[in-house]
């Protein structure tokens, strides 16, 4: 007998709790829906309305900066050492081939004149003595060594002009006033392409050598985009695909496309994507970071407007229509943004044939939670 009252307190006990579990689901289930009162429709002035089926254009997100080609960066030195006597040139600068960039002087130059001078006029005497040498050794009448050591000195003075000329030459000093006997104790420093000064690293007063950079030149034409793609995300990437580029550089967006991708893998496990601009701007600056939404393909589901969905806690909700005035909250997973619309994927199917509401969805989220929390 009293075996049989235990086991009973015992089974009234499970059912006890078993009702509690049940009313604790009913009551998480009740949470999520709402009712309104006639003066909460009116004053919400709720719209509802059917999910799309849409096409949206898949995009992916990436970041870079602009770049130009390398050939485009020039470094620009002196083609001999000397005094830099003046220069105008400063960053930003439009430069013009041809252009004089800086003016140097130095006592090195007159010599190399002078050399050449002397040397040239060597070379039309000894360039006789070498025929005439030559007609003697035809009769016989010279030795054969006298015809070859005139042959030498004239080919060894050859070469010495020419080399002379090849020095003038990348000095800008201009032989045929030379030949005239117009010295010239500077010379112009010209630019070897059109393009803007980057970098000035030289002043009036100041020597300079061969090898010392004294101006920086970008050419601005094929100035591109250098996107960096995740690892996982590479294979998404076509050549041809369009981009569309946007920096607090540019005044509005600009459209590119996919030109090449790299092969090989950074250490932050990214991609080169290389991408030439449709409309080439001089006003655009390489390093200028830019973010790109590049066009990957389409995307076929349900949408509904970005002001239908609400992001609450981690998660992102919609209300159904369930009757008059009674909508539910529903947790819904976000595929695709595009402007103004939002692809979703429902854990439920058939929820998509229902009526989500359009308008309202804060103030209805805002009633929720206070009815929870009371």
């Amino acid at each position: 007998m009293k075996n049989s009252s235990i086991l009973l307190l015992i089974l009234i006990s499970l059912g006890a709790c078993k009702q509690e579990i049940q009313l604790a689901e009913e009551k998480t289930v009740v949470q999520n829906v709402l009712q309104l009162t006639p003066a909460q429709a009116v004053s919400l002035k709720i719209e509802v309305g059917k999910a799309d089926s849409t096409i949206l254009k898949e995009s992916l997100e990436a970041r870079g900066q602009l770049d130009v080609p390398p050939q485009n960066i020039v470094s620009i030195m002196a083609p001999l050492g000397g005094f830099v006597k003046s220069t105008n040139m400063l960053q930003g600068m439009k430069i013009k081939k041809g252009e004089v960039l800086a003016i140097l002087e130095h006592p090195d130059y007159i010599k190399l004149q002078q050399d050449y001078l002397e040397k040239r006029s060597q070379l039309a005497y000894l360039e006789a003595e070498y025929i005439r040498q030559e007609e003697l050794q035809q009769q016989n009448a010279n030795a054969l060594k006298t015809a070859q050591q005139a042959k030498a000195n004239y080919e060894g003075t050859k070469a010495m002009v020419a080399g002379l000329e090849a020095m003038l030459q990348l000095a800008h000093i201009s032989i045929p006033a030379l030949q005239q006997g117009n010295i010239q104790p500077t010379i112009k420093l010209l630019a070897p392409s059109n393009g803007y000064i980057t970098k000035v690293m030289v002043n009036a007063g100041r020597y300079v050598q061969e090898t010392e950079v004294l101006f920086e030149l970008v050419n601005m034409e094929h100035i591109h985009a250098e996107l960096k793609i995740f690892e996982a995300d590479i294979s998404k990437i076509k050549e041809g695909q369009k981009v569309m580029l946007s920096s607090p550089a540019f005044q509005e967006s600009v459209l590119a496309n996919v030109f090449l991708i790299g092969k090989s893998i950074g250490e932050d496990r990214t991609i080169q994507v290389h991408c030439h601009l449709v409309k080439e701007d001089e006003s655009f600056i390489p390093g200028s970071y830019v973010t790109a939404t590049i066009d990957v393909g389409q995307r076929s589901g349900i949408t509904l407007p970005a002001e239908a969905i609400i992001h609450y806690e981690g998660k992102d909700y919609a209300f159904i229509e369930l009757g008059p005035d009674r909508y539910q909250a529903i947790v819904l997973t976000i595929v695709e943004n595009s402007q103004d619309k939002v692809m979703i994927s429902l854990a439920d199917k058939n929820q998509a044939d229902q009526k989500f509401v359009i308008k309202g969805v804060f103030q209805l989220l805002g009633l929720l939670k206070n009815t929870g929390d009371e």
